[in-house]
């Protein structure tokens, strides 16, 4: 009779444990795999630890003050990626590595967003209308 009563105890927590198990935690995606799908939407694609990679120190790098705005974290991003790699695609690069790994510092993009990009060549875009003969 205690045998009987004993599994059916067993059983009955069992029976209770199992679904508790099944929503207790849910698995978090690695975050270097979510960077990566991200910048496959731009079109940058690479080695996923690569990238995580200078993501990573692109975040450390403005953590440290090495680079003081979004513009030269941008610059040193778009030194990192192929050659024929687009500005735009190392501003959306940082925008994705800033989003997974430090999104505290989001706010420099926006704080960016009214200064020139920088090119290719590091140098600046002049602010102003073009001149006449880049027309």
């Amino acid at each position: 009779m205690k045998v009987k009563r004993l599994a059916s105890t067993v059983l009955t927590a069992i029976a209770v444990a199992v679904p508790m198990l099944a929503v207790a935690a849910p698995a978090r995606a690695d975050p270097d795999t979510d960077f990566q799908n991200e910048l496959h939407i731009y079109g940058i694609y690479g080695e996923k630890d690569y990238n995580a990679w200078i993501g990573k120190i692109a975040c450390k790098r403005l953590y440290n003050g090495l680079d003081r705005d979004a513009n030269a974290s941008a610059q040193f991003v778009l030194n990192q990626l192929h050659k024929d790699s687009t500005t735009a695609q190392a501003y959306q690069f940082l925008g994705a590595a800033m989003k997974t790994y430090c999104p505290d510092k989001l706010s420099l993009l926006q704080q960016g967003a009214g200064q020139p990009p920088p090119t290719q060549d590091g140098s600046q875009t002049p602010a102003g209308p073009p001149l006449a003969a880049e027309q």
